[in-house]
C-alpha cells in the first residue's frame, strides 16, 4: 500500500506454476506446463471509489502434444474498472462494478492469427 490510509494506491503482484496430468489432455505424451500470474494497480482517490487496472498473463512452458509449438495457448489480458460504494454500514455494502477486460490468446505461433476476446461486466458487489 502506497500513501494516505484512506485513499490509498496499492499494487498486488501474483506469480503461478502449474501442471497439467498428460491424462487431461487429448493425444498427449506428456504433461503440459504452464507459468502465470498477474500485475493488479488499484487507487482509492475517494473512501467510496476505487479505479483499478489488471494485467494478467499464461505462459506455456511445456506441451502435453510435443508437436505444439511452445507459445501455442498463450494468454495475455488487460482489464480496467471502477467500483463506487453506494452505501456501506458496520454490518453489510454494495457497491457498482464496472469492468472492460480485453484477453489474446496465442493460436498459431508462424501467424498472427490470434484470438482477441473482449468482455464488459457491469453489476453490484455484496459484501455482509
Amino acid at each position: 500500500w502506497f500513501g494516505p490510509n484512506v485513499t490509498p494506491l496499492h499494487v498486488i503482484v501474483t506469480f503461478a506454476h502449474g501442471r497439467d496430468d498428460k491424462a487431461l489432455i487429448a493425444d498427449a505424451t506428456r504433461d503440459g506446463t504452464f507459468n502465470g500470474g498477474f500485475v493488479e494497480l488499484g487507487y482509492t482517490p475517494r473512501l467510496t471509489t476505487t479505479v483499478f487496472g489488471r494485467y494478467d498473463l499464461i505462459r506455456n512452458h511445456t506441451q502435453g502434444v510435443a508437436a505444439n509449438p511452445p507459445g501455442l495457448g498463450d494468454k495475455d489480458a488487460v482489464t480496467i474498472g471502477l467500483r463506487r460504494t453506494l452505501n456501506f454500514s458496520h454490518n453489510d455494502a454494495y457497491a457498482f462494478h464496472a469492468e472492460f477486460s480485453s484477453m489474446r490468446t496465442k493460436l498459431d505461433a508462424e501467424d498472427a492469427s490470434d484470438l482477441r476476446n473482449s468482455t464488459l461486466f457491469l453489476g453490484i458487489d455484496f459484501a455482509f
